[in-house]
């Protein structure tokens, strides 16, 4: 049709947070993982053509751990909370680093200090952004706006 709305659907293995997050931000109608079966499948697809948004239950997760963590920000946090989730400069030259596919080694050679020191870094990131992965912190660095890319 003419002027149709186009929807999507997606059907993969990524289920990370950073996955999940940029599928939905760039407008899918639903995220299902491969382990759906093909009859949910066929139900998800008549779902998103008639308006519905299926999620997979993995998908659903990372959304509501999301805006449970929004909420609680918005929610009047305190001075101690909006730093412990501000990354520090060294934080953000490695996700710099990381972002540029560089590993540990190459990270910590980079900008002088040791893969050790990058590790407790990583760890302390992964923290602060309630990531557990690389992708996903440089994901939601980026989107916080606190690395330009």
């Amino acid at each position: 049709k003419s002027g149709a709305l186009t929807k999507s659907l997606i059907l993969t293995i990524l289920g990370d947070k950073a996955s999940v997050l940029i599928g939905f931000e760039s407008g899918a109608n639903g995220y299902l993982l491969k382990d759906t079966t093909p009859s949910s499948i066929i139900n998800d697809i008549k779902a998103v053509l008639d308006g519905g948004n299926p999620i997979s239950p993995q998908a659903a997760s990372h959304l509501l751990t999301l805006l449970r963590s929004s909420g609680k920000q918005n929610g009047g946090t305190n001075e101690t909370a909006a730093e412990e989730n501000t990354l520090t400069a060294r934080e953000r030259d490695v996700l710099v680093n990381f972002s540029r596919g560089k590993s540990y080694e190459e990270t910590a050679y980079e900008i002088g200090i040791s893969p050790h020191t990058v590790r407790d870094y990583v760890k302390s990131i992964y923290r602060k952004l309630s990531v557990h992965s690389r992708n996903e912190a440089i994901y939601v660095a980026v989107k916080k706006g606190w690395l330009d890319l």
